[in-house]
This record gives C-alpha cells, sequence and structure tokens, in this order.
C-alpha cells in the first residue's frame, strides 16, 4: 500500500514535460479525459507557454518516494468567484489503482482551501459520466453530484455525458478532515 507521508507535490517545470506528454498519451488516460491530444512535445511546450502565461491554473507533479507519476492541477481558476475546476492522473500503470488519489485528494483540499492562499471557496469537477472508479472516489471525499450533461463531449465518434461535482470549504471543514 502507498505511504502518502511518501507524497508530495511540485510545481510542473519546462523539465517535465516529455514525461507529462508521455503519461498524457497513454490510450488508458488519455480515454477518460475529455480530449485527445498528438504526441507533439513542440505543441506541449507551447501549451505550457500559454498556461504559464496566465493566472487561470496550478499545475503541479505529483511525486511518490522520490518518483513523479502524475499531475494534479487546477483550471479555471475564478478570483472573484473565488472557485476553480481541478483533475488529477496517474501516469505510470504501477502506480494506479493502488488508493493514491483517494489519499492525495484529502491533503490537496485542505492545502488549495486553507494554506494556498489562492482564497478558493469552492471546487468543481467534471468527470466522463462512465468513469465510476473516479466518481466514487470524488464522492468518497465530499464531492456532491449536481449534475449529469447529456451529450456533453464528443470524443472518438460519440457523444460522452458528464457528471459535474462539487466541494467547497464550508462542506470541506464540517467534514473536520
Amino acid at each position: 500500500m502507498l505511504d502518502i507521508n511518501l507524497v508530495k507535490c511540485i510545481n510542473m517545470t519546462e523539465d517535465h514535460l516529455e514525461r507529462v506528454l508521455s503519461w498524457r498519451t497513454q490510450e488508458d488516460v488519455t480515454s477518460n479525459l475529455f480530449t485527445d491530444i498528438d504526441a507533439d512535445i513542440d505543441k506541449q511546450r507551447a501549451w505550457f507557454k500559454s498556461i504559464k502565461a496566465g493566472k487561470e491554473c496550478h499545475y503541479w507533479i505529483v511525486i511518490y518516494d522520490g518518483t513523479p507519476i502524475g499531475s494534479i492541477y487546477l483550471h479555471d481558476i475564478h478570483p472573484i468567484h473565488r472557485r476553480a475546476g481541478y483533475g488529477l492522473y496517474i501516469g505510470p500503470p504501477a502506480y494506479r489503482g493502488q488508493g493514491l488519489g483517494t489519499k492525495l485528494l484529502p491533503a490537496f483540499y485542505s492545502y488549495i482551501f486553507q494554506r494556498s492562499g489562492l482564497n478558493i471557496h469552492k471546487f468543481f469537477m467534471e468527470a466522463l459520466a462512465d468513469n465510476l472508479k473516479i466518481l466514487g472516489m470524488h464522492v468518497f471525499h465530499g464531492c456532491r453530484i449536481i449534475g449529469i450533461s447529456k451529450d456533453h463531449i464528443y470524443k472518438r465518434g460519440e457523444f460522452r455525458d458528464v457528471m459535474l461535482l462539487e466541494l467547497d470549504a464550508d462542506l470541506w471543514a464540517k467534514q473536520g478532515r
């Protein structure tokens, strides 16, 4: 079993881009994400340059026992409304299915709500409706399912439903985590 004490998150840098691209283009990762991307490092660098220029997102690399294993990120950060979307994926197959996401999320939520300085009051999350493991993990940690968008994503020749979830700082605090 993975030890959460061996996990840390560091800011993503350009040095991480080749590894992130290799994770992001794996079939079992990209199949659960809204978009497919080309395995093109120049496009990856352009994407990274564009996100570094703005304040709408933050990307971290998840490190387990000294090994980079995934990414956790905030997107669509809205400072006036104090909300942000978030996502997480684990790249190397050997680290998936061991409960790392389930252990990482409480620390991530606490950090963002209480110590990050981002003044976020609410997270929102979207996941493909058939990604039951991810949906279950987020509900387990207190996220509320607030709806479903039918035929919301067109991917690989078919429309896919998307579940909408949220978690706010007050609910998180009431859970006493």
